[in-house]
């Protein structure tokens, strides 16, 4: 698990680089910050330059990156339904994670240090987070909802809900909520239903002030929250 569910919220920085120098700097000035979770944006270095192989990703920057930060990592192709920038078929979408996962395995990167974002929405995730299950990696199922109207409190638990039928996986759900009552709902929902089902559940608020969100997670016993140090 590369959560630390004795320190929550964990504090997750993303790095999105465009070259694999940039990434390996930025995990190494995130790490030195006090980052609890790196997590790689993969969809940006992608975006920039096409199609890479993911031996080159895993070898290029994967294995440095393990090698010089002590801290976990979080893999995320976060593709443009989803705010990101990677387009990929749904065809195209399980076959690089299905080669990263074999590529990882070749590596023989250790598993309780790498985690693997997979985005609910891909009718092949859970066929992947059963995968990856299997290897021993951490697996974060998400959906991001950049929808302008926050969901009311039954929408955000039929979510979850649905989202919660994959066995063994952390949830992550982020939902523009900037207002501090949207906040607190969704926070609210996902305390609730997370330990209604004994289940790791991440929230995110998408819009709102970094710090007034990393103080709210804390108080609502999150078990990670994203920022930065920039």
């Amino acid at each position: 698990m590369i959560f630390d569910t004795a320190q929550k919220p964990a504090l997750v920085v993303p790095i999105a680089g465009t070259t694999p120098q940039l990434l390996v700097s930025e995990a190494e000035e995130a790490a030195a910050a006090g980052a609890d979770v790196i997590e790689w944006r993969m969809d940006f270095l992608v975006g920039a330059h096409g199609t890479l192989s993911c031996a080159a990703l895993a070898n290029d920057v994967v294995a440095p990156i393990l090698k010089k930060v002590p801290v976990p990592l979080l893999l995320t192709m976060r593709t443009v339904g989803q705010g990101g920038r990677a387009r990929l078929a749904p065809g195209r979408y399980r076959l690089f994670f299905a080669e990263m996962l074999d590529t990882l395995l070749h590596l023989e990167a250790d598993p309780q240090r790498i985690g693997i974002d997979l985005e609910y929405a891909f009718p092949q995730t859970p066929q992947l987070a059963r995968q990856a299950l299997r290897l021993g990696f951490t697996v974060v199922v998400s959906h991001c909802d950049w929808d302008e109207e926050m969901p009311d409190a039954d929408m955000l638990r039929l979510i979850l809900a649905e989202m919660l039928e994959l066995p063994d996986v952390a949830v992550k759900l982020a939902v523009n909520a900037s207002a501090p009552e949207d906040i607190r709902r969704l926070l609210a929902v996902a305390r609730e239903m997370g330990a209604e089902y004994n289940r790791m559940i991440i929230a995110l608020p998408l819009g709102a002030d970094a710090a007034g969100v990393r103080k709210c997670c804390a108080v609502s016993d999150m078990p990670a929250v994203w920022g930065s140090f920039a």
